[in-house]
């Protein structure tokens, strides 16, 4: 089923997400993801992008990323 169009007025809020198919990488080559990264921090102090949320996924030995919490 397609999906519908999106609301695309002045002061719309959007939520745009991205990952790969099948849980394959996004990115082949760490220079493209630092290279959109460094694009999306861009964006957030010229004021043009709001981040107020994120998601961390972590693939290796499991550790506590937040001691004492």
């Amino acid at each position: 089923m397609p999906r519908q169009p999106r609301l695309d007025a002045p002061g719309a809020l959007h939520h745009v997400m991205g990952r790969g198919i099948e849980r394959t990488n996004i990115f082949r080559i760490d220079r493209d993801r630092d290279d959109f990264l460094n694009r999306l921090a861009n964006q957030c102090m010229d004021g043009n992008l709001i981040v107020y949320a994120t998601s961390i996924y972590w693939f290796g030995p499991v550790v506590s990323l937040f001691p004492g919490v």
